[in-house]
């Protein structure tokens, strides 16, 4: 079983029934919400669908700020308004659910306005929704790592996160497939729409096997801030008495603002190339099979080396997808910069959180992560500004721009960030 074999070399691990069954729960739970996002991904089909329907570039620039700003700017907010009268597994299952249904709003929305009178009400609405979901998602997921982290191991963390991406993006692989046959072989506006009701679809599956993971009796309650006061006063605190987190963020708000370049690789390759949009297909399988491979390596690096070189990687990743997108000369050379955006996605995803859980104590844990992601989130606006910008300048130079973020945070990260584990070998 999948289970044992992580649990195999980590011999100061309990092998316990309980374990077990949350390692099995998190893997089905994480592989078909990546599978179902590999459908309708935020990096590719998205900003396709929303050329489809004659968005402006200034809108395309908008789906990753939308996004970013969604899943984590109202966290600290929700910390300080929350009541800890319902469980956080019941908070994480709500939101998580109504994070799904808004993607198959999308679906709906896409099929009664694509082609219509009133096609032009159709990209304000998806970028709503797709917020609406973002944010849905973010109060899901503040709930749900801090249910993660307490059910799983510290030295178990990255190699679950990375074979939880790994297994999503292995049948993600088809799912680019998918995507490729439905967006040639289907009317439109009929496949984008039979891409987002079967991505919510697959969703509620995973949210389903999520609701039987077995939670510790000590993390039942919703989380609240460790000191006395509220959220806003603690987030002081450790502002004022943290300076490693402090150039954490900066490092983090630099990250961001490079990765916003990733909402017009997709609709330039297809202008530069005079590419079909089922071609959003094939950049989806570039990036799955990229992800299975980083996140086999990159999850076994977070484990052994940490989590700060995986973010100095994920910098640098993100850095070279701007760079390879300004100087590819064909399609085929243009691959890379979906190759480089997945390593910088994967590396996300097993490192961010995991690497601010380990800046702090567990009491901590979810202030430390909602300010994180509330402080830097607002950089990503950069992107709107990106979109408002590329008529006039072109793609060229924002990239440029973005790839200079990106070389600014692996600075930081470098040169300012201390590794935990490294003072805890200390």
């Amino acid at each position: 079983m999948i289970e044992k074999l992580l649990l195999l070399k980590i011999r100061s691990t309990p092998d316990t029934a309980e374990l077990r069954h949350n390692l099995r729960v998190h893997i089905g739970d994480g592989s078909i919400y990546a599978f179902a996002m590999s459908l309708i991904a935020v990096t590719t089909i998205i900003p396709v669908l929303l050329q489809q329907l004659g968005a402006s570039v200034w809108a395309i620039g908008a789906v990753p700020v939308f996004w970013t700003l969604g899943m984590n700017m109202p966290q600290a907010i929700y910390m300080h308004v929350a009541r800890p009268r319902a469980t956080v597994k019941y908070r994480m299952l709500l939101y998580g659910t109504l994070h799904r249904v808004f993607f198959f709003i999308i679906g709906v929305v896409i099929l009664l306005l694509g082609a219509g009178p009133h096609r032009r009400f159709a990209v304000p609405m998806v970028l709503l929704c797709l917020m609406c979901s973002s944010i849905t998602g973010s109060l899901g997921a503040l709930h749900w790592f801090h249910l993660f982290a307490a059910t799983t191991p510290v030295h178990l963390r990255g190699r679950l996160s990375a074979l939880r991406q790994l297994l999503g993006s292995l049948i993600g692989v088809l799912g680019g497939f998918i995507v490729t046959v439905v967006l040639g072989a289907v009317y439109f506006p009929l496949n984008f729409s039979i891409l987002f009701v079967v991505a919510s679809a697959l969703m509620m599956v995973s949210v389903t096997i999520l609701s039987r993971v077995s939670v510790p009796e000590s993390v039942l309650q919703t989380p609240r801030p460790a000191a006395k006061g509220n959220i806003i006063a603690e987030g002081r605190r450790i502002l004022r008495a943290d300076k490693n987190f402090k150039s954490y963020l900066v490092a983090d708000a630099l990250m961001l603002m490079s990765m916003t370049a990733s909402a017009f690789y997709a609709v330039h390759a297809i202008g530069k190339f005079s590419l079909s949009t089922s071609y959003a297909g094939s950049f989806t399988v570039v990036i799955m099979v990229s992800t299975v491979i980083g996140n086999i390596f990159f999850g076994i690096l977070a484990d052994h080396l940490g989590n700060k070189v995986n973010l100095l990687a994920l910098t640098a990743a993100s850095a070279l997808a701007s760079f390879c997108a300004i100087g590819a000369g064909n399609v085929l050379a243009y691959g890379l910069v979906f190759v480089f955006m997945a390593s910088s996605i994967a590396l996300q995803g097993i490192s961010r959180l995991s690497f601010i859980a380990e800046l702090c104590s567990e009491a901590e844990r979810p202030v430390y992560v909602a300010l994180a992601n509330t402080l830097t989130a607002p950089t990503v606006f950069i992107g709107i500004i990106f979109g408002a910008l590329v008529p006039a300048l072109g793609y060229d130079v924002i990239f440029c721009a973005a790839g200079t973020f990106g070389l600014a945070a692996f600075a930081v990260l470098w040169y300012r960030v201390v590794d935990p584990r490294r003072i805890i070998k200390e």
